[in-house]
């Protein structure tokens, strides 16, 4: 079954910001693979969510031994997002200068870096550089539910898809358990209500990911339908003056 490394940009990002995140992403990447000992691993596009500036890659692996590269590689890449949340610089020597780079982009307009797996999140929300003290951001994490659009699935077997939040239109990350790929059929495109364990950022309370999921539910859609108002006839009770018909016939015959 595929894995994926999720980058994430929160806030406003531009074009050549977002193009310079996305080579220091392909430069950590290359550089934690090495990092393991790994030369070979390909690690293909999978998702861009242009809503929050998300990028995901997933690993093809060619071989048993490329597979426990690509395990050790996701490890690490957990590791990496853990030290950097605590505002610390991991010990992979050859990822210093992505990792710099990358985190260089919080500048106030960008307000936060995510580094994602399938397994665990984390936010950094200062550069390493900053001497300011800053407390540890840790997503808070409670069952719940999440209304918004499916539009994207990933490929190739993989248990990830992005549900875009109908309050802000923001992506988040959304991750089945294996055996539930049925839970998904036919639901591509709509709306629906996705429940289980959601992480969402402390200070904004918007989600970012959603994990242990138990049912998605595909509602109504974006709209009533076309024919809606005519049930909404009669649902409140006129209690002042003739009704629009008398009035209107009342105009037409002054």
């Amino acid at each position: 079954m595929p894995r994926t490394l999720t980058l994430r940009l929160e806030g406003e990002v531009t074009l050549a910001e977002y193009a310079k995140a996305i080579d220091a992403f392909q430069d950590l990447v290359k550089a934690l693979t090495a990092e393991v000992g790994g030369t070979t691993l390909d690690w293909v596009v999978t998702g861009l969510e242009a809503s929050s500036a998300v990028a995901t890659v997933e690993a093809r692996p060619h071989d048993e031994a490329e597979r426990h590269v690509e395990d050790a590689v996701i490890r690490i890449y957990e590791e990496t997002g853990q030290y950097l949340q605590r505002r610390q610089m991991p010990p992979f020597t050859r990822a210093v200068r992505p990792i710099s780079i990358l985190t260089d982009l919080i500048n106030g307009r960008i307000t936060s870096l995510g580094l994602e797996t399938e397994a665990t999140e984390a936010i950094i929300t200062s550069k390493l550089s900053d001497r300011q003290p800053v407390g540890v951001r840790v997503l808070s994490a409670a069952y719940g539910a999440v209304d918004g659009f499916v539009e994207t699935l990933q490929h190739h077997g993989s248990l990830r898809f992005t549900l875009y939040d109908a309050l802000n239109g923001k992506a988040v990350s959304c991750y089945l358990d294996p055996g539930s790929e049925e839970t998904m059929r036919d639901v591509w495109g709509k709306r629906a209500v996705v429940e289980g364990l959601v992480r969402r950022d402390p200070l904004t309370g918007r989600p970012i990911t959603i994990r242990r999921i138990t049912t998605v539910s595909v509602t109504q859609g974006a709209g009533a339908p076309d024919d809606s108002y005519r049930r909404a006839r009669g649902a409140v009770p006129w209690t002042a003056g003739p009704p629009p018909e008398v009035v209107i016939r009342q105009l037409r015959d002054a």
